[in-house]
């Protein structure tokens, strides 16, 4: 008797126009899908950004394809549900043809959400969860101008209410495009470049390991890392470098496709640091991913070292073992202290109180049934023990005997 088909399923943009000034070619995208002329299109974008003049590629590339633009401004910092409800209805009441969505990762999933929400009528609480967008978006194009979330590739769209992180994840949200432009990322402090960069790492080496990872996946996050390895440090020293600035573009895309697979501990580790810290998502996801890979060896042993191997082979070049990821701690920690990443929670105030609640929102707030080692309370608070002192190795050891 022949067993089930395992089947994969894997969403992306359906075009991607990569390379430097490609944001001014935004119209000619929006004329290569037919949109209409008679209806304006939305422009979605970070507030910062479109003060310092870096859509502006964008609003002009937009008209110079016979568009008219609607600006609608986006705030800063994390997504809350008052202002995300006030974008989708400016949004909405704009009736747009099409939606453009110039920013971060925030900016992008609420540019995403809002696209949507445009011919799927309803509050934007009615649409938490899974699945629950059904109508198909009007068009949507996705320019990053930080290298991070992989939003520009995804179905997903994550807001906060009452202090919580929430998501929306429906096909629909996928954008139509995707355009990678490094030129729009050169004026990035190096502390953005910087986190922004390690999120992507993260989202790289997390889905590479989650139980949903397949063939469709897998590559993607093992280029993604690869890109993002190869160019983090050399666009935080040279910020003007675009073939570094690319790269990281480039690394953060793929990781994001890889993100069909679903991040795992180390998220779920960040969130509870942010929780109490305030620090940037790619700030507490670096610290936490070591302590996640480590977590997970047990399970995981061979898919780390494959990982260690492709970043450089000096990382994972053990003779006697070709799959020993021990070499990947080490480099993650130069490079997180290059990049002046806090190493310990110790450094950024939380304490051994504080470790409980933690667990709990671990175990309540962010489960990861996908994770190659199921949580469990005492091992998860082992875990946080270790980073509380910054001592990635003594975690390594010790998941490593159990």
């Amino acid at each position: 008797m022949s067993s089930e088909p395992v089947t994969h399923q894997s969403y992306s943009p359906r075009q991607t126009v990569a390379g430097a000034g490609a944001s001014s070619g935004v119209g000619n995208v929006l004329n290569d899908w037919g949109v209409p002329h008679a209806s304006p299109v939305a422009l979605v974008v970070d507030s910062d950004v479109f003060a310092l003049g870096i859509a502006d590629p964008v609003r002009k590339g937009i008209e110079s394809g016979g568009f008219t633009v609607i600006v609608i401004p986006c705030d800063k910092g994390e997504p809350k549900l008052p202002w995300v409800e006030r974008v989708v209805n400016d949004v909405r009441t704009a009736k747009p043809a099409a939606c453009v969505g110039v920013g971060g990762g925030s900016t992008m999933d609420i540019a995403k959400l809002a696209a949507a929400l445009v011919t799927n009528p309803g509050k934007v609480t009615g649409f938490l969860g899974l699945n629950k967008v059904r109508k198909e978006s009007v068009p949507t194009v996705m320019i990053p101008t930080t290298a991070g979330t992989g939003s520009e590739t995804t179905q997903v769209a994550m807001l906060s209410t009452a202090g919580k992180k929430v998501v929306v994840a429906s096909a629909p949200l996928v954008p139509r495009a995707a355009v990678l432009d490094p030129a729009l990322t050169v004026k990035l402090p190096k502390g953005v470049t910087a986190a922004s960069g390690m999120d992507a790492l993260a989202h790289a080496l997390e889905a590479y390991l989650s139980l949903r990872a397949n063939p469709l996946t897998m590559g993607a996050s093992l280029y993604g890392a690869q890109l993002v390895a190869s160019s983090i440090t050399g666009a935080v020293r040279h910020p003007d470098d675009v073939d570094q600035r690319m790269g990281m573009l480039g690394g953060a895309y793929w990781a994001g496709i890889g993100l069909n697979a679903n991040v795992i501990l180390g998220h779920s580790m960040a969130y509870t640091i942010a929780n109490r810290t305030g620090l940037a998502h790619g700030v507490t996801c670096a610290m936490a991913l070591p302590y996640c890979l480590a977590y997970n060896e047990a399970a995981s042993h061979e898919r780390i070292g494959r990982v260690a191997w492709s970043l450089h082979e000096d990382i994972g070049d053990h003779p006697d073992d070709p799959v020993d990821p021990s070499g990947i701690y080490g480099w993650l920690d130069r490079l997180t202290a290059e990049l002046k990443i806090p190493q310990s929670l110790a450094e950024v105030g939380v304490t051994d109180k504080d470790i409980p609640a933690m667990v709990d929102e671990c175990m309540e707030l962010y489960p990861r049934p996908n994770n190659p080692v199921p949580f469990e309370r005492g091992k998860l608070r082992e875990a946080y023990e270790y980073l509380l002192h910054g001592d990635v190795l003594g975690c390594v050891k010790k998941f490593r005997k159990n």
